[in-house]
């Protein structure tokens, strides 16, 4: 049955539904109560109401992707088909939402939905709030910032394949969160879903508990996604491609601050342009970071307060405090690890607070999908790709099945450290979080470059993985007492010298084992010319907090 349907030159959202209907249609056309209780009764399936499917079937919008599949499963059930049919259905479903999902047309529909369009008098009232010169700079700075935040970079995708890269944009998963509620001004002053309550709400997605407040603070454990959150803010925004409860965040200037590059001093407003824009700074016309704060079209993103020494913390919070009260009406989105600040940190200044809450396994059942899709847009080879495939269907099922998978995975980063693994060792996954680290490490340092016949430069290749273990330990809990996010080549070379002195590899060239380290483990990486920093701060080397180092601050 699948074989025999075909899309139509529609746009991709509007096809997908097209494609679901026309399998509801050839299946015998079942109603929707039929449709209702055979959809509990697929494999990973749930019963879907009535009024979910009629919704579904409508094509207003993009269903979820397990509604969609058990849709998908249910009409095939409904016409007797097999257990393989429903099977081959369900993927061809995942495949076809998966381009959907991609597509702007999710973004378009979403905000025909939510806002009329502009005006002719409107766009040129807002237009006639910048000068020729700020619309001409700005026309260079968004390609700019794009090419610097529109990308992701996926645990074990672009440690195999180095150069590669793909659109955050198009793959990004939404995160849910909890709100802490506060009272003030800067919140919604109508009933919405994150405001509605006397005390803390349930989970709600990201974009919906955030999009009516012009102050958001966002903690979360690490690998969370709260720097992949930030970018895909500034991108949406730049596109105008921000979902329907975040309409009026479109076409605002976003500016991204990742606090660890401002270490030693945190930034004036001109300093602003400095990280994603750092070709174009000298080129911005006089007072257009300023100008835009105050005109209130900006989205100020700040990551990462947990990045900086505990002792500057009051030091963030004062800054905050006069850029917040010297730009009222800018919009500000702060992250930090929860560990860092609590909830109510920023409460007066008139911030949301919210947490990111553990992924579902819808969640996790989509970045599954997404991984698997993109690792076989990074190979050539068919017999691979067929692999992929059974491994991605075997995760999904494994996921469905092992509480402790669905636990383990309970982030962005440890699902993707799930796939990962999952392909490397054939399907044989690690049963808890410390194991599954270790795991990741053996990887990184052992097999990956074994298995691929990678031979090191020189002298280096003599280094074996319980030395490079030591000295990636060593200087991961430096840099932690250290307070340090990031290094220059020179001081860790430094360090990894001093580390060498303590093993059998003494005459090792230190320089040479800090570039070996950087290039091959794919642990660390060079964030800018001259420094060095580890991929994530979460710890990739086990028990780098808890096996004390002698070495001193």
């Amino acid at each position: 049955m699948a074989e025999e349907l075909q899309g139509g030159g529609l746009p991709p959202v509007a096809e997908f539904v097209a494609w679901l209907v026309e399998l509801k249609v050839r299946s015998g056309d079942p109603t929707l109560e039929q449709l209702s209780r055979l959809t509990g009764k697929v494999p990973r399936g749930r019963q879907v109401p009535k009024s979910t499917l009629g919704k579904a079937l409508q094509g207003r919008s993009l269903p979820s992707v397990d509604v969609a599949a058990a849709v998908a499963q249910a009409c095939v059930l409904y016409a007797g088909g097999t257990s393989n049919a429903m099977s081959a259905i369900r993927q061809e479903c995942l495949n076809r939402w998966i381009l959907a999902k991609s597509s702007d047309q999710v973004a378009k529909i979403n905000r025909n939905a939510a806002e009329e369009p502009l005006t002719d008098s409107q766009r040129r009232a807002e237009l006639q709030q910048r000068s020729e010169a700020e619309e001409e700079f700005l026309a260079k700075y968004y390609p700019c910032m794009m090419a610097s935040l529109d990308r992701m970079e996926i645990f074990g995708i672009t440690l195999r394949q180095q150069d590669f890269s793909y659109r955050m944009s198009t793959s990004y998963i939404s995160l849910s969160a909890v709100e802490h509620r506060s009272t003030s001004r800067y919140q919604p002053q109508v009933p919405t879903p994150a405001s509605n309550k006397e005390s803390d709400s349930g989970p709600l997605r990201v974009e919906d508990a955030i999009a009516h407040s012009r102050r958001v603070l966002i903690r979360g454990d690490a690998g969370s996604g709260k720097t992949t959150l930030l970018k895909w803010i500034a991108v949406g925004s730049m596109k105008s491609t921000l979902p329907a409860p975040m309409a009026m965040w479109n076409r605002a200037v976003p500016f991204f601050v990742p606090l660890r590059h401002f270490a030693r001093e945190l930034p004036a407003p001109e300093q602003f342009l400095d990280y994603a824009a750092r070709t174009l700074a000298a080129a911005a016309p006089q007072n257009f970071v300023r100008n835009t704060l105050d005109s209130g079209h900006a989205i100020l993103l700040i990551d990462g307060v947990d990045e900086l020494p505990n002792s500057r913390r009051g030091e963030v919070r004062d800054w905050l405090r006069e850029l917040t009260s010297s730009y009222e009406t800018c919009r500000y989105v702060i992250t930090s690890r929860q560990a860092a600040i609590d909830s109510a940190w920023l409460a007066d200044l008139g911030f949301l607070s919210l947490e990111l809450t553990p992924m579902s396994l819808s969640d996790q059942n989509l970045f599954i999908l997404h991984w698997h899709e993109t690792m076989r847009s990074a190979v050539s080879d068919e017999q691979e790709r067929v692999r992929l495939q059974a491994h991605e269907e075997a995760l999904l099922r494994s996921m469905a099945e092992r509480r402790e998978l669905r636990r383990l995975g309970s982030n962005p980063l440890l699902c993707a450290l799930l796939c990962a693994l999952h392909w490397d060792r054939e399907m044989h996954l690690p049963s808890d979080r410390l194991k599954l680290f270790e795991a990741a490490l053996e990887m990184l340092l052992v097999r990956r470059d074994q298995q691929r016949n990678i031979v090191g430069d020189g002298d280096v290749v003599r280094l074996s993985s319980g030395v490079q273990e030591l000295v990636l330990r060593k200087l991961a809990y430096w840099m932690i007492r250290n307070d340090l996010t990031e290094v220059s080549v020179e001081q860790m070379a430094e360090r990894v010298g001093s580390y060498l002195r303590e093993t059998p590899d003494n005459t090792l060239d230190p320089a040479a084992v800090t570039q070996h380290l950087v290039i091959r483990t794919g642990l660390l990486r060079a964030p800018a010319l001259g420094r060095v920093d580890f991929v994530h701060r979460t710890s990739y080397i086990p028990g780098v907090s808890g096996r004390r180092s002698s070495t001193q601050r």
